[in-house]
């Protein structure tokens, strides 16, 4: 006998061990699939504790229907924070927000779930936005990095030596 299998689609993720539940809302016993709307495209970020500001680390698909009782790797997700799955990672070797027993960094949450704090996910919300692809600058972006260019602009001044007359 010859199983038949599909490639999944962007909505279809497996889990790493199918230790992830959805809530009766996107899956049930007689459709084990999130329905096709039940995830949005969007960017992660991450907090950058040595420059300030937030970081860009993949961009992916977030359930936002997800309620705190649902869970990812036997965790509740609780009220801060939403079930992803990474499709397209930035920095590969960044960790986790929340690790898990299967994942520690994002290169190793590809195509799995995780669960992440909602104040770092951006859905994206215009077709635009989506189409300009992961090189564009989000507001977020812009600001991180004005910020990274006013520290090193101090730093230059600072490290220039003086000229004594």
């Amino acid at each position: 006998m010859v199983e038949e299998t599909t490639a999944p689609t962007v909505d279809q993720h497996n889990s790493f061990k199918a230790s992830c539940t959805l809530n009766e809302k996107e899956a049930g016993p007689s459709d084990p699939q999130p329905m096709p709307n039940a995830s949005k495209e969007c960017q992660l970020f991450l907090t950058d504790l040595v420059n300030g500001g937030d970081v860009l680390v993949a961009i992916d698909r977030a359930y936002m229907d997800c309620v705190p009782t649902d869970t990812v790797y036997g965790i509740p997700l609780g009220e801060e924070n939403v079930q992803v799955t990474i499709t397209l990672p930035k920095l590969k070797r960044t960790l986790l927000p929340i690790p898990t027993n299967e994942a520690t960094c994002i290169e190793e949450a590809v195509g799995g779930f995780v669960a992440w704090g909602k104040r770092l996910v951006v859905i994206q919300t215009s077709l635009s936005q989506a189409s300009q692809g992961p090189n564009h600058a989000t507001d977020r972006e812009a600001e991180g990095s004005k910020q990274t260019k006013k520290r090193a602009r101090k730093k230059r001044i600072q490290s220039q030596p003086e000229v004594q007359q």
